[in-house]
This record gives structure tokens, sequence and C-alpha cells, in this order.
């Protein structure tokens, strides 16, 4: 996956959501594969909330920024976050029906490294212009997941 270079402090925390969410979702790929149901119940858990939490301070704190610079681009990233919380939505239900299937998981992990990537092209050079006591405040969600 493509790194931008020189990402501040809060650049790298949110770069970190991303592999924890990368890792998350590939323990539910295994907790499918052995057919661990409620153990992929908790890991869906757990990855479904950080990744809202997630999408939620990157429209609170940089979305608005990079508006002023492409309101196109964040038009594009914001419909994209409404697409990955209908498919979050879906797969939930399909995990509770226990149909949702290996194929359906690693598409949506590929769904998720493209966007993850462009994020990190486009949206995480925000984080080094953010004001200090914004910057901090978007630090501390980070950290507190």
């Amino acid at each position: 996956m493509h790194r931008p270079t020189k990402l501040s402090a809060t650049g790298q925390l949110l770069l970190r959501d991303h592999q924890r969410m990368d890792e998350l979702m590939e323990r539910l790929l295994d907790d499918i594969h052995r057919g661990e149901w409620s153990v992929c119940q908790s890991t869906w858990s757990t990855f479904e909330r950080q990744l809202l939490q997630h999408f939620e301070a990157e429209e609170t704190f940089l979305l608005p920024a990079l508006d002023a610079e492409s309101p196109e681009e964040t038009a594009a990233l914001r419909t994209e976050h409404a697409n990955v919380r209908r498919l979050l939505a879906d797969m939930g239900v399909r995990i509770e029906l226990h149909t949702l299937r290996e194929e359906h998981v690693r598409r949506f992990i590929e769904m998720l490294k493209a966007h993850a990537a462009r994020e990190e092209a486009l949206l995480y050079r925000q984080a080094r212009d953010l004001p200090a006591d914004i910057a901090e405040t978007l630090a501390q969600r980070c950290a507190s997941r």
C-alpha cells in the first residue's frame, strides 16, 4: 500500500488505525474460515466500531480542511465513506445469519485498501496543517481506540 512521506504524528496515528483495521479483517477471515461465528461476531463488532470512529474523526477534523482545497476529492471521500457504511450494515447482517463468506470479506478488504491508499495520499497530509488544539483532540481520539 502506498504510504505518504512526512506524515505528522497525527497522520501516523491515523495510518496505524488503518493497520489495526487490516489486522482485524485478517482475523475475521480466519474466524470465518474456521466457522467460529461467535468469535467472528466479536471480531466484526470491534472492527465496525473502530472503523466508524475512524470515519467520524476524519469527517470531523480532516475533510473540512481538504474541502477548502479540493471539494471534488472531499465529496468523493464522503461518498466512499457512505458506501462503506452500507456494506458494513450488509456484512453485519450476513455475519448474524452465518452467511458471510471469505470472498465477501476479501472483496471488502480490497475496496477498503484502495480507499485507505486514497486517504493516505490525499487526506492525511491535512493532518500536518491542523491547529495544535485540533490535532491534539484528533490524536486523543485515535489513541483511545
